[in-house]
């Protein structure tokens, strides 16, 4: 039976025919190893993906690549919004509904969670996000407020003595200096702390007043004498003397008039015609008290070593009598009594106490405790007439 075909002659001029149904198979097959080839070299749908720019759909900042809802803002990776408890709703885009025992919560510093002990109990734990701390120099918002290391200062020194506080503030993580202390330095004798240990003129070394018959006798030093004026010395006086610096037989002391000079060199009293004046040269570092009566005292202040020594000398007129150690007596023995006066002291009729015996006496009282005694006008009055060798000073 025919069942129809292609002919074809051969070389020979014969006929061929070939059946249609093998044509059909043939070209069947042919197509199917078309189709597979393409198949194979055709890339994975991950791969054609990527030949597709991302694009953010609704605009919430997140691109569909990443964005598992790219059609509502509110779904995206970042979403602050609390996921519900099995919702359906993968809102923060982690693959999974947010189960019924944590909740996200956040605070100023930074997102956490918060934690209930059952899926029925509406009691939640509290938040382990970050938390605002107390703000510290160290360059962080610590209180997560937006600003660092704000409205931090604080003072360094003291305000002991003469010293005073100086303040620092945090810049940059930093503390910086805005505004200098004073600070400690070394102790001098003017009524001051200077050293900023909550006493006055402390350290200051008792210095030595020539006396041959009785020896060195310690009294007091005032460092940096020449650089200080005069005037240091006079407040000492004014202040812990008072009006005893001179010698009131008739009790007018209660109402004198006390003048003090423009450059504070200088005390005046005056009372009835009467007076007294005790004046400072800093040039020569001598103290003089002149009186109304005509007699004059010549103090002598000399430093030696870093120690400030006094020496004095009384005048009547061009009469000149050696008065030396004149703010307190020898205590040779050191048994609290000054030492017996001696019978040559008659050879210095003209020599009066003045102000000596009062001045040590508040010396005595002013700090300088156990280097002066209390002693009558005669042994004294012997003190001073009986020092004769020390001119030569």
């Amino acid at each position: 039976m025919d069942l129809g075909g292609i002919s074809k002659k051969d070389a020979k001029g014969r006929d061929n025919k070939i059946p249609i149904i093998g044509a059909v198979i043939v070209l069947v097959l042919v197509i199917i190893i078309i189709i597979s080839i393409v198949l194979l070299l055709k890339p994975p749908a991950s791969e054609q993906a990527g030949n597709i720019s991302a694009v953010d759909l609704d605009g919430d900042g997140y691109k569909n690549d990443t964005d598992c809802n790219d059609n509502n803002p509110g779904i995206n990776p970042g979403a602050s919004i609390n996921e519900i408890y099995e919702d359906g709703i993968d809102t923060d885009c982690d693959g999974s509904d947010l189960d019924g025992l944590k909740r996200e919560c956040s605070t100023p510093c930074g997102k956490g969670f918060d934690y209930r002990s059952t899926e029925d109990s509406d009691k939640w734990g509290a938040c382990d996000a970050p938390q605002p701390a107390s703000e510290k120099c160290d360059g962080i918002d610590n209180d997560c407020d937006g600003d660092t290391d704000e409205d931090l200062q604080q003072e360094f020194g003291s305000d002991i003595g003469e010293c005073e506080y100086g303040t620092k503030e945090c810049r940059d993580g930093s503390w910086i200096i805005i505004e200098n202390a004073t600070l400690p330095v070394d102790e001098i004798f003017d009524l001051k702390d200077n050293d900023c240990d909550n006493k006055v003129d402390d350290g200051i070394s008792y210095g030595d007043v020539c006396n041959d018959l009785y020896g060195l006798q310690r009294l007091f030093s005032w460092d940096d004498i020449l650089e200080n004026d005069s005037s240091t010395l006079l407040r000492f006086l004014e202040d812990y003397v008072g009006m005893g610096w001179v010698e009131d037989e008739e009790n007018w002391l209660e109402d004198a008039e006390i003048k003090i000079s423009n450059n504070r060199t200088a005390i005046t009293l005056t009372h009835d015609g009467d007076s007294a004046t005790l004046k400072l040269n800093r040039e020569e570092n001598k103290v003089n008290l002149e009186s109304s009566g005509g007699w004059t005292d010549e103090y002598i202040l000399k430093e030696e070593d870093g120690v400030l020594n006094v020496y004095g000398l009384q005048f009547q007129g061009d009469t000149s009598h050696p008065r030396y150690g004149w703010l307190g007596v020898l205590d040779e023995d050191k048994d609290g009594e000054a030492n017996e006066a001696e019978d040559d002291c008659a050879s210095f009729p003209n020599t009066v106490p003045i102000n000596a015996k009062y001045i040590g006496e508040r010396f005595e009282g002013s700090g300088y405790e156990g280097k002066f005694i209390k002693i009558d006008d005669k042994q004294l009055y012997c003190f001073y007439c009986t020092c004769v060798a020390c001119a030569e000073l």
